[in-house]
């Protein structure tokens, strides 16, 4: 604070003073060349404990997400030769896309005549659909009695896109489950429709996982857990 008074430790947060900024950054890391295993050492006796915790973090979801081994890492900072480096990790295969030939002009029919015999649409991996197409499908579910399941995923969907569906959901009281898995779909679309979902409270799942999109504090925070990650393979050298 401006007079020189510190503020009160709240248990539970994170002080300002405990946060590292960009300069902090780079001179940590110009530091790193002229520090011994010993200098690393002591370094990490004074990181804080949200930055042991963010390491942990770090460790668990490079196994769990089958980034990179810490072996791996290791021989690879460790490594001055110029070969290319192989990835101990088992090469990841892309499933392929199930081919979807639903009819979605006769899906809109059926929801419009409101057909006692549909009850799923599945549009899974549809990304050549018209979005006019989409609404107008969207659309036709508002007032149908009998379509339980609707499934959107993998349809590079933007929040626009299906933005009638937060209205659909509030006039809507058959839907059950609905999957938006794979797109590209913000965090405020999901607290609309979460709302929206309160109006008639009769959707009972909602699959969102997957979603394609980046946070400015998502990318600050990768930027600063890269030292954490660094200075752990300098004190296991």
């Amino acid at each position: 604070m401006s007079n020189g008074t510190s503020v009160p430790d709240t248990p539970g947060t994170i002080r300002t003073d405990d946060l590292m900024t960009d300069e902090d950054f780079v001179k940590a890391i110009e530091a790193m060349g002229n520090e011994t295993d010993t200098d690393i050492g002591e370094l990490l006796n004074h990181m804080n404990r949200y930055e042991l915790y963010f390491l942990f973090l770090i460790s668990e979801a490079m196994n769990e997400n089958r980034i990179i081994s810490w072996d791996e890492a290791e021989r690879i900072l460790m490594d001055t030769s110029s070969a290319p480096v192989k990835s101990s990790l088992p090469e990841q295969v892309r499933p392929t896309e199930p081919d979807n030939d639903t009819d979605v002009d006769q899906c809109i029919q059926k929801l419009l005549d409101n057909d006692p015999h549909l009850k799923e649409i599945n549009l899974n991996n549809m990304k050549r659909t018209p979005i006019p197409q989409i609404r107008r499908l969207l659309e036709a579910m508002a007032y149908n009695e009998h379509c339980e399941r609707l499934s959107l995923a993998n349809m590079g969907l933007y929040d626009n896109d299906i933005a009638v569906l937060l209205t659909v959901i509030e006039m809507n009281t058959a839907l059950r489950k609905l999957n938006l898995e794979t797109n590209y779909l913000s965090g405020d679309f999901f607290a609309k429709l979460f709302r929206a979902a309160l109006v008639n409270q009769t959707l009972e799942e909602v699959k969102a996982v997957n979603q394609v999109t980046l946070k400015v504090s998502s990318i600050f925070f990768l930027h600063h857990l890269i030292f954490y990650i660094f200075l752990s393979m300098k004190m296991r050298c």
